[in-house]
């Protein structure tokens, strides 16, 4: 899973170099989904591309776009200012896998969502309390947290969970 999945470097890297991966990417920013999706393209087969984010509710929200960093857009507007915005959609991760096998849902997650881990996290957390264990790399971002609402504290729940951090 790509969760932030962005222009889909990640998904490429995975799709171009393992002939057997799977990848599952979540990308709300509509420019950056048709990047994405142009760029997993010689692999659709092996691609679930889906253009909404991943929060802890379902509904709609204000995205800000930072036309300067494609990886910079998020659920908050910086002190810098946006320069665009768009509404977007949210689903929970538990809401759209909720009768999987979640100890072999996947394998690898990798999560770059500009501070909205916690949202992530608590949208997700009966499929981690069934088992859902994949090997993560996520970006720790304090600033970005700090201004989306949360303190770092998920990560408390991590480690409950059995992850050990580095």
């Amino acid at each position: 899973f790509n969760v932030g999945g962005n222009i889909g470097w990640y998904c490429a890297l995975v799709l171009n170099t393992n002939s057997h991966a799977q990848v599952t990417a979540f990308e709300p920013v509509k420019s950056n989904f048709a990047l994405l999706e142009r760029n997993v393209a010689p692999h659709a087969a092996r691609a679930q591309i889906n253009n909404f984010a991943l929060s802890d509710v379902t509904g709609e929200a204000t995205f800000f776009i930072d036309k300067g960093n494609f990886g910079g857009s998020s659920l908050v507007e910086r002190k810098s200012g946006a320069a665009t915005h768009e509404t977007v959609k949210l689903h929970t991760f538990d809401e759209l896998y909720a009768d999987a096998d979640a100890p072999n849902l996947c394998d690898l997650m990798v999560m770059d969502i500009e501070g909205a881990e916690h949202k992530f996290f608590n949208g997700a957390r009966p499929l981690f309390e069934r088992g859902f264990s994949p090997i993560m790399m996520l970006e720790y971002n304090p600033c970005m947290l700090r201004l989306q609402g949360s303190d770092g504290t998920f990560v408390n729940d991590l480690v409950n969970w059995g992850y050990k951090l580095y």
